[in-house]
């Protein structure tokens, strides 16, 4: 789902198994906002996958979907891969309808309506979890749709890491 923070394009993860919402640290000090943090104390989530999750604490963010701006608080994880999962509290708070056979989700009564992305739309994504420590190179298992596999791919990040 596309939507801005402070003017910045930003595409988020709806995610209707996730209670509240989440954002990146990394994406948070991209913002410039570290010092908005509220600390919440030593706190682990688990993901699906059994695999931790660290809770750096919470922040208001304001979400910009064309002219409606929608204010929200997000918890602050470590290593998230996503910059934010918009979660049922946001899906409750907006009165959320999910469109799955139309591809579509309207917020607070079809004032908003947004495309959601297409598993066909998405190129590449990485097999695994995975850290690669700094100053350091990896390889990163990736897996492509069926009809990408015998063509030559460049694959770029589509963001900076650098803190």
């Amino acid at each position: 789902m596309q939507l801005k923070i402070l003017n910045i394009p930003v595409q988020a993860l709806v995610d209707t198994g996730a209670y509240v919402s989440y954002v990146s640290r990394t994406f948070v000090q991209k913002l410039g906002l570290s010092q908005q943090i509220t600390a919440l104390g030593q706190k682990v989530l688990s993901t699906a996958d059994g695999k931790p999750l660290h809770i750096i604490g919470e922040i208001e963010l304001s979400l910009k979907f064309r002219d409606l701006i929608i204010p929200l608080t997000f918890t602050v994880l470590q290593n998230l891969t996503m910059n934010l999962i918009l979660g049922l509290d946001f899906l409750k708070h907006t009165g959320s309808k999910i469109d799955l056979s139309g591809g579509m989700i309207s917020l607070y009564d079809d004032l908003v309506i947004q495309k959601l992305i297409r598993p066909s739309e998405i190129l590449a994504r990485s097999c695994q979890s995975l850290t690669i420590p700094p100053k350091s190179e990896a390889h990163v298992p990736i897996c492509v749709p069926s009809y990408l596999h015998d063509k030559l791919l460049l694959i770029e990040t589509a963001a900076s890491l650098d803190n």
